[in-house]
């Protein structure tokens, strides 16, 4: 079996990504996530189709890694995140973040799983995806933060 993603994986991941520094901090007290999505939610899907993973970011790290992908200014981002909007070019930019992120729930014992789909802020999300937000088997919680962009909340939850 694979062993479990952590928080080094994790940083490694995104430090390649962005080309620069991402630094993590393990949390003590597991975020809690309801029905309604306000950040974004990356599903990861097995081959018969069944969401076994996802990658959750809160709206302040789905907007500074859409940001930081594409070098946009951070101070654009912050205001971004200031006004609780994830725009175009962001949500676009995410998809290719979540595509990356596959590197890290295909190391997390679950499988070869493939992304299924991100969901952005105020989307409706299946029953299943919605079943693994609210009690995952498995999760790995940290706070990031981007060199020169900020902080934000990430998760990897398993199915």
């Amino acid at each position: 079996m694979d062993r479990r993603t952590d928080a080094r994986d994790v940083t490694r991941v995104y430090t390649a990504l962005f080309n620069r520094p991402v630094n993590a901090q393990v949390l003590t007290v597991a975020p809690a996530y309801g029905g309604t999505i306000t950040g974004s939610v990356a599903a990861y899907a097995a081959a018969d189709g069944s969401v076994q993973a996802l990658c959750v970011l809160d709206l302040s790290l789905s907007v500074l890694f859409g940001a930081a992908l594409m070098m946009i200014p951070a101070e654009a981002a912050r205001e971004m995140i200031r006004d609780r909007q994830v725009e175009g070019n962001i949500q676009e930019n995410l998809h290719e973040v979540a595509n990356v992120a596959s590197q890290l729930v295909n190391r997390s014992g679950q499988g070869r799983l493939a992304l299924h789909d991100v969901y952005l802020p105020a989307a409706v999300a299946p029953a299943e995806v919605l079943q693994i937000l609210a009690n995952p088997a498995t999760r790995l919680d940290l706070q990031l933060t981007i060199e020169g962009y900020g902080t934000g909340m990430f998760s990897l939850l398993l199915r």
